[in-house]
């Protein structure tokens, strides 16, 4: 015969079998311990015809009681046996016993708790595959870059670990990114009630955040299934869409960053959203059936989903990450161990390739300019940049016409060293040879164009103003192309002025700033028409009425 029993903690009645008399049990609920009090003794069995001659006693005295109290309702339990309880009103958790303790103490009256789990550490972890990814990518690289330019020119190591260490912490990021993944994991609880949805999250600096989700917070319930491992992703509750706009001079450009809340990153991820529906009743549409709640199935399916291997991507993303780091970071450190550092490789191998240089002779000398020639017309990359360096730092003097020809001839090849040889060019190159410094202007190179327009804002060519005005169309280098327009100074006006009626408002801004240097009153009835316009575009006008303002003070 079954014995009932009242857990002194929760007030939990349970109903055990007569074995478990004398013994300790665990309340289902709150886990406390129970002792099991012996069985009540067994009815007396008397005969019926015993009972027949037997004289009805006299009815006892009825004594005056209060209005009876209807007794709380408290859930029935019953055992099975005499160590084990199952019961539906058991919650369905593998939750620690503190974790468990902080769930209970958020429950109202009434409130019962169904299902309660933690994020899969592994699914968090492995979000962060595609930093890690990265950062081996660029840790690799960097060690492979610095090895390839130690080999070729025999640097020293303390450039090289400067270049292994910048694309280091790009790794270290992916890293620190796992490890603090794996922490907010085990900071994190998600709760299911009869009411509602819980999410405990820790924050950064390790202070607490409490979710609270009931049925009208989570009818736009979703799921998105991780592409990593089979079976797991996020229940998402509630998406927050925060739209950044990024304004620069060449216009506004917007993103949309979105924020998804819920329970996030949780194994077996369909079992856990179809709970969610039959618990708070969100249906698909609203003919839908749902059944009873089966919390039991979903912590099943999230323990088979636990003991599966990674996905084919996650098995592939790890892969690479420790590829793209071994491959060329192994390659780099064999290039830097075998570099010549002066006449030895670094860690004592022989070097095998010596450091590029001219030979020595007297600066100036026939001998010099020979060796400069030689290395200009040679196909030595690191010797043509040592012999443009240089002619850089040289004043130009009866050589420059060989000069100008050999470094324009090294502008017109991809070849090491060509934009030593424009910084060079662009101090050697006279009057004459503007149109050389011109046709620089169409390098593909940055370097080459900076140095072009450095040049040309030196020689002051009126000519050059209508080549140069145009990279203020095309957008490249505006800013030298700005000051060396400036440096022509008023002739460059002419070229200027067309610029005004561009469409492009950058374009536009770029020439008022020049003429606001240069500008002579033939551009103020131009300039005076925009900053007439300034209903329709105010910073425009405004640029406008400065640049007037600061030609009539030339005036």
């Amino acid at each position: 015969m079954p014995i009932s029993v009242v857990c002194p903690d929760c007030q939990t009645q349970l109903k055990v079998p007569d074995t478990a008399a004398r013994k300790r049990v665990k309340c289902p609920r709150c886990e406390s311990p129970i002792t099991v009090p012996d069985a009540p003794p067994p009815l007396e069995v008397l005969d019926v015809a015993e009972i027949d001659d037997a004289p009805p006693p006299p009815p006892p005295p009825r004594p005056r009681q209060a209005a009876p109290v209807a007794p709380r309702p408290q859930p029935q339990v019953e055992y099975d046996d005499e160590d084990e309880v199952e019961s539906d009103d058991a919650p369905q958790t593998e939750l620690p016993r503190n974790l468990l303790e902080q769930v209970f103490t958020e429950l109202t009256k009434g409130e019962r708790l169904i299902w309660a789990c933690q994020p899969s550490p592994r699914v968090m972890q492995l979000r962060g595959v595609g930093t890690l990814i990265g950062g081996c990518f660029f840790a690799g690289i960097g060690v492979l870059v610095a090895g390839v330019v130690a080999r070729a020119s025999g640097i020293s190591l303390i450039p090289i670990l400067i270049g292994i260490l910048f694309p280091s912490f790009g790794l270290l990021i992916g890293i620190l990114g796992i490890a603090f993944a794996k922490k907010q994991a085990k900071n994190t609880i998600y709760a299911l009630t009869n009411r509602r949805a819980i999410v405990w999250r820790t924050q950064y600096f390790g202070t607490a955040q409490v979710e609270h989700y009931d049925a009208a917070a989570v009818r736009g319930l979703k799921r998105e299934n991780s592409f990593i491992i089979k079976g797991a992703g996020d229940v998402i509750f509630r998406q927050d869409k925060t739209i950044v706009v990024t304004t620069s001079r060449r216009g506004a450009s917007t993103s949309t960053k979105i924020t998804n809340y819920g329970f996030l990153h949780v194994e077996a991820a369909q079992e856990v959203e179809k709970l969610v529906r039959e618990t708070l009743h969100i249906r698909f549409r609203e003919d839908d059936v749902l059944p009873e709640p089966n919390p039991a199935a979903v912590v099943r399916a999230q323990a088979k989903v636990a003991g599966k291997p990674l996905g084919m991507i996650g098995v592939v993303g790890v892969l690479a990450a420790i590829a793209l780091l071994v491959v060329p970071a192994g390659i780099g450190a064999i290039l830097i161990m075998s570099a010549p550092v002066g006449k030895q490789g670094a860690f004592g191998l022989p070097g095998n390739v010596s450091l590029p240089e001219l030979k020595k002779a007297e600066p100036g000398s026939p001998e010099d300019w020979a060796n400069i020639f030689a290395a200009l017309n040679g196909e030595d990359g690191f010797k043509i940049s040592a012999a443009a360096d240089r002619l850089s730092k040289m004043q130009p003097d009866d050589h420059r016409k060989e000069v100008v020809a050999a470094l324009a001839k090294r502008l017109t090849t991809d070849s090491h060293g060509r934009d030593e040889c424009a910084r060079a060019l662009a101090v050697w190159a006279g009057t004459e040879d503007a149109p050389v410094l011109v046709d620089a202007l169409k390098n593909q190179s940055g370097a080459v164009k900076t140095a072009a327009l450095a040049g040309l804002g030196r020689l002051k060519v009126p000519e050059t103003a209508e080549p140069i005005a145009g990279l203020l169309i095309t957008g490249t280098e505006r800013d030298k192309a700005r000051n060396a327009l400036i440096a022509i100074g008023p002739p460059a006006e002419p070229a200027v002025l067309p610029l005004l009626d561009e469409a492009n408002k950058d374009t536009k801004i770029d020439a008022l700033r020049v003429l606001a240097k240069i500008g002579t009153s033939a551009s103020l009835p131009a300039i005076e028409k925009i900053a007439a316009l300034k209903s329709k575009d105010r910073g425009l006008a405004k640029e406008a009425e400065d640049a007037a303002k600061e030609i009539r003070k030339r005036k």
